[in-house]
């Protein structure tokens, strides 16, 4: 079988998806993976085929980027692969006649998680003016039919039938909403890696491991107050920052 996987250039949403297509390819599966061309190392390390788009720092560049790119090489390939922020990867596949599998790298989400996550600010802050969401959406789409006109509803209420989601469901908010032939809860990716272990034997301490992602802008001030929180306490702090905040 041949295989399309779409992402997007995020290492939350790419890094566990790893796991899931080396099992494909000792399944027999030959697995391509559509990305950004800066990052064809590190997919060519999971062992499948890179395919390459033009990467951007807006979302919906390369969401736009990402779908002419699969628009050009879907035809090929006999099952679709993409991740929640794809909101147009349904639509890829049905337009080329090919079965289609969702991956959510956070917990899957229906319309009372949406509106949380919106409430309480963060990167979808933005899209609690329906408007402006209507507007964003319909720049990316450009006359792309799809069954709702704002692309946070689309995650919502458009899902295809097979969903894969890295949590478990005992982890899942709302987990009673999402029926267990639909969405298969997978737990956390676990496979070999290439990055230095980090030997929790060092210790004897509880460990407290902290993350917000690695693109989330203003988090200095989280992570100073995770600081002053633990400073006094017996116990080690590990927090994923990403590259684009100073440790200093």
């Amino acid at each position: 079988m041949k295989i399309l996987f779409i992402n997007l250039p995020y290492y939350g949403h790419f890094v566990p998806t790893i796991g899931l297509v080396q099992e494909l390819i000792k399944l027999g599966c030959a697995v391509t993976y559509l990305m950004p061309f800066d990052w064809k190392e590190r997919v060519e390390e999971s062992g499948a085929v890179f395919a390459g788009y033009e990467n951007h720092s807006r979302l919906a560049e390369q969401i736009k980027n990402a779908y002419a790119a699969a628009d050009k090489i879907a035809k090929d390939f006999d099952l679709i692969i993409y991740e929640q922020f794809f909101f147009l990867g349904k639509h890829l596949a049905e337009k080329h006649g090919k079965p289609v599998v969702r991956v959510f790298t956070a917990p899957v989400t229906n319309a009372k998680l949406m509106q949380e996550y919106i409430s309480v600010g963060g990167p979808l802050r933005i899209f609690k003016h329906k408007w402006i969401c209507r507007l964003w959406t319909k720049d990316i789409a450009k006359g792309i039919p799809m069954q709702t006109d704002c692309w946070l509803d689309e995650i919502v209420n458009n899902p295809p039938a097979l969903n894969l989601v890295y949590t478990l469901r005992e982890y899942q908010p709302y987990a009673e909403e999402f029926p267990e032939e639909q969405y298969k809860f997978l737990g956390p990716s676990i496979y070999e890696r290439k990055e230095p272990i980090i030997d929790f034997v060092k210790t004897d301490r509880p460990v407290i491991y902290i993350s917000l992602g690695t693109v989330i802008k203003g988090a200095a001030s989280f992570f100073k107050k995770c600081i002053e929180a633990f400073r006094n306490e017996p116990v080690d702090v590990i927090m994923s920052v990403g590259k684009n905040f100073s440790i200093n």
